[in-house]
């Protein structure tokens, strides 16, 4: 079974797994100050990263080669958008910065890959 996820108006095939690393307070020191800027005394919160993970099955290389192209395409096409995670309606603003995949060898006749999107949000 796979989670139903969207980004933007694209539906995402084979969703597993949903990682996210909690944005962390950054700190005021980390930032130099530069001779004659204005930096605020306030922390704010880092971008979050989401790692989607899955596998994705079609009955020929040439599907599924198809497939990941267009994917790749339409993800960095799309550019900033929103990223849907639940049901309700909620998402976070998102940008595709990392999309990996390999073959995976399986007795069936279908030819399946396993992927991972990284997605970097920020804008929670």
């Amino acid at each position: 079974m796979s989670i139903a996820l969207k980004f933007a108006d694209l539906a995402l095939e084979g969703v597993e797994s949903w990682q996210e690393q909690s944005p962390s307070r950054v700190a005021v020191e980390t930032f130099p100050r530069r001779h004659g800027s204005l930096v605020q005394p306030v922390a704010f919160l880092a971008p979050r990263v989401v790692q989607l993970s899955g596998i994705v099955t079609k009955p020929t290389e040439a599907a599924l080669k198809s497939y990941f192209e267009d994917l790749n395409y339409k993800l960095y096409r799309k550019g900033r958008d929103k990223l849907y995670f639940y049901d309700d309606n909620r998402f976070l603003n998102a940008i595709k910065s990392d999309l990996s995949k390999g073959l995976h060898v399986q007795e069936a006749a279908e030819i399946t890959a396993r992927f991972s999107i990284d997605f970097t949000a920020d804008d929670p």
